[in-house]
């Protein structure tokens, strides 16, 4: 990897760490491998689209960390059960360019997000995200932004959800470099390989969800992100 990008990428991840949330490299042993094939295979083995039947102990937020990193598959949540086909629609991504596409995510965590947030119920602005860096010299690091409508916050619009799990082959990345957007793209109509079910609980950064004023700009909502945390807010 030349030097500016590795650098560009370092320094990046000092800048997202301070304004951010991450998650530690997720680490398993052959017992949740073995579970986590196991969870896999009773939807797929089924035929596609069908419900994962997961009765395992671990977080499912870990089942679905481990279907991107080690499977050629994405993810797309929804509060949609039953979607037997993802059809392209009109939306911009995340650099505001306009696509009729079905958007999937390369993260395990992130989907979980827009499968539990109420479509029903919310009003107001959502402003959230999945950034990636990558310096060539370890694992890729990840760091997540969630904020919503700050009375909306207080309401606690979440419910149960579905996440999707998808083949990559139609999709392409919205954005590349040493640091990215993790979001895909697929212009063409996706049909599900299997459905996870996924409540409120299974989110493991719903403490973390942020409120913000509609006035103020993306950019206040993101240095202010960390400090809205509930550990801010305790050490006053």
């Amino acid at each position: 990897m030349p030097v500016l990008t590795w650098l560009k990428a370092r320094s990046a991840s000092i800048v997202l760490g301070h304004l951010f949330l991450s998650m530690p490299e997720l680490e398993l042993d052959e017992f949740q491998v073995l579970a986590f094939e196991q969870a896999l295979h009773s939807a797929t083995g089924a035929g596609g689209g069908a419900l994962v039947d997961y009765g395992c102990d671990y977080p499912k937020a870990d089942f679905l960390r481990y279907l991107v990193s080690h499977k050629d598959l994405l993810l797309h949540g929804s509060n949609s059960a039953d979607i037997d086909l993802l059809l392209p629609r009109k939306q911009t991504d995340f650099n505001g360019r306009p696509m009729s596409a079905v958007f999937a995510s390369g993260d395990g965590v992130w989907p979980i997000f827009f499968a539990v947030l109420d479509d029903e119920r919310f009003r107001g602005s959502m402003r959230n995200g999945c950034f990636v860096t990558a310096d060539g010299k370890g694992p890729d690091r990840r760091f997540y932004f969630f904020s919503i409508n700050q009375d909306m916050l207080q309401q606690r619009p979440w419910t149960d959800g579905m996440v999707y799990v998808l083949p990559r082959a139609s999709f392409k990345q919205t954005s590349r470099g040493a640091v990215r957007f993790d979001e895909w793209a697929s212009e063409e109509p996706v049909q599900p390989l299997a459905r996870v079910p996924v409540s409120p609980a299974d989110f493991p950064f719903l403490p973390n969800v942020a409120g913000h004023d509609e006035k103020e700009s993306i950019y206040t909502s993101w240095l202010r992100f960390r400090r809205r945390q509930p550990d801010a807010r305790n050490r006053g």
